[in-house]
This record gives structure tokens, C-alpha cells and sequence, in this order.
């Protein structure tokens, strides 16, 4: 019986210490980290079973997949040196993007370069966030409106 009440109380101080650090335990009794482990082993804690056999486990982290991130607008200013644009979206303030050789390009439907990226354009920014940075990844550049050809007098 005691060791019973021992293992209780193991797996509530466990529990207590998953809440204290953060991790959340779902309905499988795993952390959200991936493990499917008791709450008192995901919190990395040493678990007794009745037979007396101790275990310990640490959780492991899994990777996931950063949402995809859109803003949309008109390209307010271009920095050449530091290649990074600023826009102005219809609603809200001005974002900065940087870029690098990973960034991607269109212009319209073909690929295109750093140089399309131009003030005043209207763009469409796919990035990630990297601490206070936002990395562009992929900038769509929408091809300007031409206005249809003038009509003349004669019918």
C-alpha cells in the first residue's frame, strides 16, 4: 500500500512540475512535445511501476511546420544596399522585409529578380519571422494595370 501511495504522489509532483515548466499533457498523457510517455516521465522524472523497476525519460522536441505568413501592399521604400523593402498595407502600419538568396520572385506569372521589386508596385510578401526580423521568402509582384486604348470619335 505504500508503495502505492508513492507512486500517487510521484506522479502528482510530476504532473505539478509539467504545469510549472509549461508543457501541456494532452489526452494520451503525452507532452506536447511528441512523447507518449506518463505526465511523470514527460516532465523527465524518474517513475516507479508496482514492481519496483525505476524509469526515467526526457522529452523529446519536435519540429513543427511556422504557419505561413502573407502581408500584403504597395511597396513604400526600397533599400538597395541592405536588400530589404518596406511596405504600406491598406489597413495598418508599415512592415519591413529583408531578403536573401533564398527569396523567390514573381512577376506576375514569370519569375523575377530583386530589381521588380520597385516603389510603388503592389506586392504580396510570403515570410517568416525571425525574432524582430521578417524574412521575406517568396514576393509576388503584381503587374501593373494597364489602362484599354482610348477610344476614338468615329463610329
Amino acid at each position: 500500500m505504500a508503495l502505492k501511495a508513492f507512486v500517487v504522489a510521484t506522479s502528482l509532483i510530476a504532473l505539478i512540475g509539467t504545469i510549472a515548466i509549461g508543457q501541456t499533457v494532452g489526452p494520451s498523457g503525452g507532452s506536447q512535445y511528441g512523447t507518449s510517455t506518463t505526465a511523470a516521465a514527460s516532465a523527465g522524472a524518474a517513475t516507479t511501476s508496482a514492481t519496483g523497476t525505476t524509469t526515467s525519460t526526457t522529452p523529446t522536441k519536435t519540429k513543427h511546420a511556422a504557419a505561413a505568413k502573407s502581408a500584403k501592399g504597395s511597396v513604400a521604400s526600397v533599400d538597395d544596399t541592405a536588400k530589404s523593402f518596406t511596405i504600406h498595407p491598406k489597413i495598418g502600419s508599415d512592415w519591413t522585409f529583408k531578403t536573401n538568396e533564398k527569396t523567390t520572385y514573381w512577376f506576375g506569372k514569370k519569375k523575377g529578380t530583386w530589381a521588380d521589386v520597385k516603389q510603388g508596385s503592389d506586392v504580396t510578401v510570403y515570410y517568416k519571422n525571425d525574432g524582430t526580423d521578417n524574412w521575406a521568402t517568396r514576393v509576388k509582384i503584381a503587374e501593373p494595370v494597364t489602362a484599354p486604348p482610348a477610344k476614338t470619335g468615329s463610329k
